[in-house]
């Protein structure tokens, strides 16, 4: 019983931390359309938007990272346990290391935008300074493991034979695609947006489905 109200509880966690994804990345569009750090200090009536989409991904992000526990043991004893406990590992290990930048673009540099549109700060000396910090290469390195962390829990989940194999192909896909759009490979970056909260979103109802089979059958 008490397995079956945490599979219900990681698999709500899983949708809600999806849906705060897709959320905070549609909020977010357009803070920086190119690596150019420059673009950041964009000032213009969008940026508190854009700043409380950045703080929803951190929230689904943390949302993912404890929940990704629950499906990982879901697979204990199949093939795919080994793909989904590295990709949790790489995913938990990323998340942690991007949570500087998402941060940052939260809460510092919507500030130091206010003052370089106030004539206070040059934007292009602060966008200089900024780019050459140590620790923002650290962040980038931590962002790419997030998104390709998701392509070892997909295979995990396809060949572990206790989700569907279309749902295994779907999650490392969307996630390949939402990392070539956070490196803003032209024309994947605004289509392959909602592709990867989507497959989370799938995965969270697929353990939900599971737990309620499991309960069925104990009572069949």
């Amino acid at each position: 019983m008490a397995t079956d109200r945490l599979a219900l509880t990681a698999g709500l966690v899983l949708v809600a931390g999806a849906l705060l994804l897709g959320a905070g990345g549609y909020l977010a569009t357009g803070e920086a359309n190119s690596w150019d750090a420059a673009d950041a200090f964009a000032a213009d009536s969008a940026r508190a938007i854009r700043r409380a989409g950045m703080l929803l991904s951190v929230l689904g992000v943390a949302a993912l990272v404890v929940s990704l526990p629950v499906l990982v043991a879901r697979l204990h004893g199949t093939r795919g346990f080994p793909w989904a406990l590295g990709g949790w590992v790489g995913f938990a290990a990323g998340s942690v290391l991007f949570a500087m930048v998402l941060g940052l673009t939260a809460i510092a540099l919507p500030a130091l935008g206010e003052l370089a549109a106030l004539g206070a700060v040059s934007p292009q000396e602060v966008a200089d300074r900024f780019v050459r910090q140590p620790a923002l290469i650290v962040a980038f390195i931590g962002a790419n493991v997030l998104f390709m962390s998701w392509v070892f829990i997909g295979v995990g989940l396809h060949v572990s034979g206790r989700f569907p194999k279309w749902l295994g192909w779907f999650v490392a896909i969307a996630a390949t695609l939402s990392w070539l759009g956070f490196l803003h490979v032209p024309g994947i970056e605004g289509t392959a947006r909602p592709f990867w909260p989507l497959s989370i979103a799938l995965t969270g109802v697929y353990l939900l489905r599971q737990r309620n089979a499991a309960r069925s059958a104990e009572r069949g």
